[in-house]
């Protein structure tokens, strides 16, 4: 099967579980990678028979901004969950870090495989 990815997409969502992370946005790098069949987009040449980057990252942008996630496994999950919904896809895996927000780190983070049915 064949794999659409977006690399690195910064977002702003406001996550965390301190106080001070309740009330600010902060950056998080998100990495995605969905398996799909690419075999009509390849073959068709038109966008209408594939998985659009630009409506995937728009998508990803408007769940991170929708509510306070405590978790980054939270985000994670709804963003899983609605991408299967959303697009022609059989499996989603996510990376979402938070950059250097431990010291000494680079940044930490989580990263889940979810699939269809």
């Amino acid at each position: 099967m064949d794999q659409v990815f977006i690399d690195q997409l910064t977002v702003y969502p406001i996550i965390g579980c301190l106080p001070f992370e309740a009330t600010v946005r902060q950056p998080v790098l998100i990495d995605v990678v969905m398996t799909a069949d690419c075999s009509k987009a390849g073959h068709s040449d038109n966008l209408t028979d594939a998985i659009d980057y630009a409506k995937a990252v728009a998508h990803i942008e408007a769940i991170a901004k929708e509510r306070h996630f405590h978790l980054v496994e939270a985000l994670a999950e709804t963003l899983s969950e609605s991408l299967l919904a959303t697009f022609a896809v059989t499996k989603v895996k996510l990376r979402i870090t938070k950059p250097h927000i431990l010291p000494r780190c680079k940044g930490v983070g989580v990263e889940i495989e979810r699939q269809r049915g």
